[in-house]
C-alpha cells in the first residue's frame, strides 16, 4: 500500500457542528450584524483564514475583554471552534446570511412605516405635491 492510498483511508471527514455550536455562531453573527459591522468582519475573517489557529490562541489573551459579550464557557467553546478551519468558512456564510435577513427586515419595516405615513396623511408637504 502506497502513502497516498494510506492517507486517503485515514483522512477524517470534518465534524459537523452541534446545535449549541451553531447557536453560539449565530449569537456572534447577530451581534456583528446589529452593530452594522458585517463588511469589516467578513474582510477580517477572510484575511485571517490561513492563521485561524494562531488567532484562536490569541483569544486567550483577549479573554478578560470579551467576557462582557459572552460567558466564560461560551467564550472557551468559541475559541475551541475557531481552531478548526471549517468554522471560519461556516461563520462567514452564516454572517452573510444573517446580514441579508437583517437588511430584508429593515427594508420591510421602512416600507411599512412609509405606508403608515401615507395612510395617516403625515407626509411632508413637498412629497404630497410631487406625489412621491
Amino acid at each position: 500500500m502506497n502513502l497516498f492510498s494510506q492517507l486517503k483511508t485515514t483522512a477524517k471527514a470534518p465534524p459537523e457542528f452541534t446545535p449549541e455550536e451553531l447557536a453560539l455562531l449565530t449569537k456572534l453573527a447577530d451581534k456583528i450584524v446589529k452593530r452594522r459591522m458585517t463588511v469589516p468582519a467578513v474582510m477580517f475573517f477572510e484575511s485571517v483564514k490561513p492563521m485561524n489557529f494562531v488567532g484562536a490562541q490569541a483569544m486567550i489573551f483577549l479573554q478578560p475583554f470579551v467576557t462582557a459579550f459572552f460567558t466564560l464557557p461560551e467564550y472557551d467553546r468559541l475559541r475551541e471552534m475557531l481552531e478548526r478551519r471549517e468554522t471560519l468558512y461556516r461563520f462567514v456564510d452564516l454572517l452573510e446570511q444573517r446580514e441579508d435577513e437583517f437588511l430584508l427586515q429593515e427594508k420591510q419595516a421602512k416600507a411599512e412605516a412609509k405606508a403608515k405615513q401615507i395612510a395617516e396623511g403625515k407626509q411632508p408637504w413637498w412629497k404630497r405635491i410631487l406625489g412621491k
